[in-house]
């Protein structure tokens, strides 16, 4: 069951027949984007493959009415409490980002971007506009290079293809995927891939900040016995007399000799 939450484009002659299309579509995308980048942050996954949507836009004002799932209303609840407190900086980057283009549009088209508070789903108010702008996000020192990330497909597609993997580490990844490579990941879907591609770390603690896809593989499995069985017959006498079979028992059973 998905909530309602309402957002005010409040400000002078800001009306439905005033306000193109493409600006509300940016607008909601923004909150999505920041949707997503909250739950990646908290290691959480995406409970609808439909987090934000616009369901409603009241007759005579741009008061808008979005669907969230329960997910989302979590992510942004925290979101717009920062907001409405001007608490920024307890932000993830990404987060505070999109925020930032957030305020970027609004200023631009003398918005007010109003979250209306409800108080019976947790969702606190906030305000957006030129009087409330966001600050510019901190700026991490980065690092990039080339790199493969693995993990596990857990979802993939959309009219913007995007992909959702599960990395070894735990954390979220989603990145957006052109058709070709979209396709190649539903074939592997809840399996464990390779993405190769470029990636940009915050190099304070190198968490990634951004990963762009080139390129798709699945990940090959091997036998772990005749793995170890190999590594004995490269290293000569140094794993002489060692069974690879006993040794991996005890090591994932705990099991004596």
């Amino acid at each position: 069951m998905k909530s309602h939450v309402r957002i005010q484009l409040a400000g002078s002659g800001v009306l439905p027949e005033t306000t193109r299309a493409k600006e509300l579509a940016e607008l909601v995308g923004h909150l999505e984007d920041t949707v997503l980048e909250m739950l990646q942050a908290r290691r959480e996954q995406a409970d609808d493959p439909v987090l934000v949507s616009l369901v409603q836009i009241e007759a005579g004002s741009n008061r808008l009415t979005l669907a969230v799932s329960r997910a989302a209303l979590a992510a942004l609840s925290t979101v717009t409490q920062a907001v409405g407190t001007s608490a920024f900086d307890s932000l993830p980057p990404t987060v505070h980002a999109h925020l930032y283009a957030i305020s970027g549009q609004a200023i631009r088209n003398r918005w007010a971007v109003q979250f209306l508070g409800a108080p019976d789903i947790g969702f606190a108010p906030g305000e957006i506009s030129d009087d409330r702008p966001v600050p510019p996000p901190p700026t991490p020192a980065t690092a990039e290079g080339s790199t493969s990330v693995y993990g596990r497909c857990l979802r993939v597609g959309g009219v913007h293809p995007r992909a959702e993997v599960r990395l070894l580490s735990g954390d979220l990844l989603y990145v957006d995927v052109d058709e070709a490579l979209a396709k190649q990941l539903a074939r592997s879907l809840y399996e464990e891939v390779r993405l190769d591609g470029h990636a940009r770390w915050d190099s304070s603690n190198w968490t990634l900040l951004a990963f762009r896809v080139d390129r798709v593989a699945p990940v090959v499995t091997s036998d772990p016995e005749a793995a170890f069985t190999l590594l004995a017959r490269s290293a000569g006498r140094r794993w002489s007399g060692v069974n690879a079979h006993d040794y991996l028992r005890r090591v994932r059973y705990g099991e004596r000799k």
